[in-house]
C-alpha cells in the first residue's frame, strides 16, 4: 500500500503588493483531505520564495507546519509558484485590500 501525499489543489489569492516583498497568500490540498493554508509568496530578487505560518510564544517562534523532507518542499514550491504564474498569465489582478 502506497501511502504517498499528493497535491491535488492549490488556490492562491493575490495580495496588494508590499515592501517586504509579500505578493500572495496560498493554500494546498493534500490527496482531497487535508489543506494546509497560509502560505505567503515573497518577491525574493528576480524570483519567489514560500513561507510558512509561525506561532509566536514569548520569544520563541514555532512553524505551525512545514516540509520536512526536501522532496515535499520541492513540490509543494512547484505547485504553489506554477499556480501563482498561472495566474498571472491570466492577469487576474484582484487584491485583498
Amino acid at each position: 500500500m502506497e501511502n504517498k501525499i499528493k497535491i491535488s489543489e492549490v488556490n492562491i489569492m493575490p495580495v496588494q503588493p508590499k515592501d517586504d516583498g509579500l505578493v500572495a497568500i496560498a493554500t494546498v490540498n493534500f490527496n482531497g483531505m487535508l489543506t494546509l493554508g497560509s502560505i505567503a509568496i515573497y518577491r525574493k530578487g528576480t524570483g519567489y520564495r514560500l513561507s510558512y505560518p509561525l506561532k509566536k510564544i514569548n520569544d520563541n517562534r514555532w512553524f505551525v507546519f512545514k516540509p520536512i523532507s526536501r522532496e515535499a518542499g520541492d513540490a509543494i514550491e512547484k505547485a504553489v509558484l506554477d499556480e501563482y504564474d498561472n495566474i498571472l498569465t491570466q492577469g487576474i489582478t484582484e487584491v485583498e485590500e
